[in-house]
């Protein structure tokens, strides 16, 4: 993901393998049913054109820093504060998003 910021290349991919991975930990199937259909639905014409909008080198650094710190708190075994990583990104991804 990080190689592909810098490059300037879609890392919509990548974004969702991150998320799918984490839904798969979660051993929940209808959570990952949810976050592959989210993330498809992210390739559709409407998503398309905000991602053009909404989305860029800023926005995505921003996106990997959150990613980096779920990840540091998963592998450190600490679910109260992954927990709260996600939520925290969730809520920036949001107001990304909504908030442009």
């Amino acid at each position: 993901m990080r190689a592909d910021i810098a490059a300037g290349r879609d890392v919509l991919e990548h974004d969702r393998e991150f998320h799918v991975r984490i839904a798969e930990m979660s051993g929940n199937s209808v959570l990952l049913s949810l976050v592959g259909t989210l993330f498809d639905e992210r390739r559709g014409p409407l998503a398309s054109h905000m991602r053009n909008r909404l989305e860029g080198q800023p926005t995505w650094h921003a996106a990997l820093a959150e990613h980096e710190l779920i990840l540091r708190c998963l592998q450190s075994r600490d679910p109260l504060a992954a927990e709260s990583a996600i939520r925290s990104h969730i809520r920036a991804a949001a107001d990304r998003w909504v908030t442009p």
